[in-house]
């Protein structure tokens, strides 16, 4: 749902507002997921294994898999 901010977490749904109007999402689970950083903590490591090395995907920034799925194509032309 674009354009809504979830304000709240209740017993029975996720309390949203979209503009000036608040409404309930029904849920019996809520899964936050919010923000996100790369994690290549083995990447200097692996420069000295390897003749060349490539950060991509999530590692390097996060996006999306459709993002990813590219990078590491043209990785594998690349090489």
């Amino acid at each position: 749902m674009t354009g809504a901010a979830a304000v709240g977490i209740r017993p029975d749904g996720v309390e949203i507002e979209k503009g000036e109007k608040r409404d309930l999402l029904p849920a019996d689970s809520v899964v936050i997921a919010a923000g996100a950083q790369p994690e290549n903590l083995f990447v200097d490591e692996m420069v000295d294994l390897a003749p060349e090395v490539y950060t991509i995907g999530d590692a390097k920034a996060p996006r999306n898999a459709l993002e990813a799925i590219k990078e590491g194509f043209l990785i594998g032309q690349k090489i």
